[in-house]
């Protein structure tokens, strides 16, 4: 059949529609979405870096800190979040700002994209005030005083300045109020319940305070009262920045006096992997530690508990926070059954539940044995030879610490005790021991016992035992 033009014309348009079905026909697209592929995923980014460690001092805008990356980044996180006043800029990784608070911590710094993530631990303190001396208490009577001290060739972690100490002390305290029913250690605070902790910089080497039989925490006492740490209602806990015999002493009145407990936390102590508790984290070793050693010079564990050994421990479970044993230490509870220091109602043995050191003040509360302490006055030397002993009286103590100079140069002392001739009937020096400077010598005595101090020869002090045990500082 021959068609005209004209019908050839109005074929066209459904001649051109069936091609194009045609075209659409046959088995479709591949991708069964009707686009193109997506493009394969980036590889995850690599190698994320800050210069790390840093410290910042509160109050000082830091120079801003960028990170180091190998490939694509598309957002940046931290986890726990950076101290107060420093942000990090999601898009950039840049971190800045004006730190407002002391802080420590590690920070972990991510990188993403969607191929993945890489991290980064980023150490930053942020430093606060540091004082050399006791601050002005925020409240009156017995207290537990922090000094942070570190010999002459330890190495300055900042414990004081960037509240690791404060936040640790605290935790540890959570944790005696919730054993006690809301009882907690009497802290020396200040500025508003901060807790007041002392820097204390030693002239002595670690090696020089470990020389002395190892005991360093007598060593610490002796340098305390040398620094004017002297306070009769005062318990020092001491984190010293050294080495130490195991992790940590105190004293244990009345058997051994003195108002001093230390942690070793320096670079060569077997304690320094142990880590400070955080904010918000439970307590940790050196929580439970801080108040182990703090419950020794309280006088606790008290030799007439029933499960008292080891001179201050007890015996009966290594989750009692006072424990040393055989077993691996665990401590979670104050007093496992409240049969030995705390409510334990033991006829004649001191009990915590009554102690002078918690806050708030028990009813009748009571000191450590022996307390308070006695800082003796010089009786000065030419009355030394009217000045005679006694009557004797009970067994007590003096502790001389020697930071005696003859014209600028450190000088040794010699200590004497006044006693009567028998075959004179005169009094006279007996010799007691000699001691260096910057060391001390804790004597037995007698209650009323006269003691002269005396540089080549001469006397330079002259001081009477009280029935407390007593401390003399031999200065010029």
């Amino acid at each position: 059949m021959t068609l005209s033009s004209r019908d050839a014309a109005g074929w066209l348009p459904l001649l051109a529609v069936v091609f194009s079905l045609s075209a659409c026909g046959g088995g479709g697209n591949s991708s069964g979405s009707g686009g193109p592929p997506p493009p394969p995923a980036p590889p995850p980014p690599s190698g994320l870096s800050y210069t790390s460690p840093q410290s910042y001092d509160v109050g000082t805008a830091i120079t801003p800190l960028d990170p180091t990356v190998t490939g694509t980044v598309t957002s940046y996180s931290v986890a726990p979040a950076l101290p107060a006043g420093l942000s990090l800029d999601a898009a950039t990784g840049r971190i800045s700002g004006t730190p407002t608070q002391p802080a420590r911590a590690t920070y972990t710094i991510t990188a993403t994209n969607a191929g993945g993530n890489t991290t980064f631990a980023l150490a930053i303190a942020v430093l606060g005030d540091r004082t050399t001396t006791d601050r002005a208490d925020e409240q009156s009577g017995r207290q537990v005083h922090v000094v942070y001290v570190i010999p002459s060739d330890g190495v300055d972690e900042h414990l004081d300045q960037s509240a690791t100490l404060d936040t640790s002390l605290k935790i540890a305290n959570e944790w005696l109020k919730a054993q006690t029913g809301g009882k907690g250690l009497r802290l020396d605070t200040h500025g508003g319940g901060k807790i007041d902790v002392t820097f204390l910089k030693l002239p002595k080497t670690d090696a020089e305070m470990n020389a002395a039989g190892g005991n360093v925490r007598t060593n610490l006492e002796y340098l305390l009262l040398a620094n004017g740490f002297d306070s009769v209602d005062k318990v020092y806990l001491v984190y010293y920045g050294g080495d130490g015999d195991g992790c940590g002493r105190g004293a244990w009145p009345p058997t051994l006096h003195g108002n001093v407990g230390a942690l070793y936390v320096g670079a060569a102590s077997g304690c320094v992997t142990q880590p400070y508790a955080a904010s918000g984290q439970p307590p940790g070793f050196l929580e439970y530690l801080a108040v182990h050693e703090v419950l020794h010079v309280l006088g606790f564990v008290a030799p007439c508990a029933p499960h008292q050994w080891d001179s201050g421990h007890v015996s009966d479970s290594a989750q009692d926070i006072m424990y040393s044993g055989a077993q691996a230490w665990q401590p979670s509870t104050l007093d496992v059954n409240h049969d030995d220091y705390y409510g334990s109602a033991v006829p004649g043995c001191r009990d915590l539940a009554n102690s002078a050191l918690l806050d708030p003040l028990p009813a009748g509360a009571e000191a450590p044995a022996g307390w308070p302490y006695v800082n003796l006055t010089d009786l000065v030397c030419t009355n030394e030879p009217t000045t005679t002993p006694g009557p004797a009286g009970i067994d007590t103590q003096v502790m001389f610490v020697n930071t005696y100079t003859v014209a600028g140069v450190p000088s040794a002392i010699t200590i004497w005790e006044r006693t009567l001739n028998p075959t004179t009937g005169l009094y006279q020096r007996t010799f007691v021991r000699e001691v260096a400077y910057l060391s001390g010598f804790a004597a037995p005595a007698k209650e009323n016992a006269v003691f002269t101090v005396t540089v080549n020869g001469g006397c330079v002090r002259l001081v009477r035992a009280s029935a407390n045990p007593s401390r003399f500082l031999v200065k010029n």
